[in-house]
């Protein structure tokens, strides 16, 4: 009977060691799972960082976008006006140049 129990016993202790390492290893697998998963979050951290930064710098862009669109839009307006006032000039100066045709003529009716 004592053959038995500490034969029972040998068996026990051996399923006690064989649940430690069994346990240790799981821990250690936890403990490098941690690890992966931390890193795992620093990583996204990082990606959504740059996300960000890139997202900022798209609205930059947008709004300088805008901007010379707006720039360009005034200088169409503004080489409209300048067609606009040479045109008038163009017609000022040929109004002008019949005018002195005419005047001359008027002057040389009265030369003596």
């Amino acid at each position: 009977m004592t053959k038995g129990l500490n034969s029972k016993s040998v068996m026990a202790c051996r399923s006690v060691n064989e649940g430690l390492g069994s346990l240790s290893a799981s821990l250690n697998f936890v403990k490098n799972l941690a690890q992966v998963l931390s890193n795992t979050t620093r990583s996204v951290q990082k990606t959504s960082s740059g996300v960000d930064d890139v997202s900022a710098s798209v609205q930059e862009q947008k709004a300088a976008s805008a901007s010379v669109a707006q720039n360009v839009e005034a200088i169409a307006q503004m080489a409209e006006a300048n067609r606009s006032a040479s045109k008038e000039s163009s017609q000022a100066s040929e109004r002008l140049e019949q005018l002195a045709v005419s005047l001359k003529g008027l002057i040389e009716r009265f030369k003596v």
